[in-house]
């Protein structure tokens, strides 16, 4: 048997599920925070939530932000999970 191989295959088959629980969540958040999954729709609401000057809301659209910001972090994680990047490259 090929220890090695097996060993090497089985830490690529957790490192890509690690990038697919990331992207997972991502896409989870994307939903319930914003009610669609649809790109054409998520832009025209990420465009109105980057575009709302501080003055009017400040709570609702750091709230938003925050929202962007964890779901891009999530989706980083499923990028660098899937292609074994340095971060999760073992």
């Amino acid at each position: 048997m090929r220890v090695q191989a097996n060993k090497a295959a089985l830490k690529a088959l957790f490192m890509n599920r690690v990038g697919d629980i990331g992207y997972l969540i991502g896409l989870v958040f994307v939903f319930f925070g914003f009610k669609s999954v649809n790109f054409s729709v998520l832009i025209v609401i990420l465009e109105t939530v980057v575009s709302v000057p501080c003055s009017l809301d400040v709570a609702v659209t750091f709230y938003d932000m925050l929202l962007v910001d964890v779901i891009a972090g999530l989706f980083f994680v499923g990028v660098v999970g899937k292609s074994a990047q340095i971060t999760l490259h073992t």
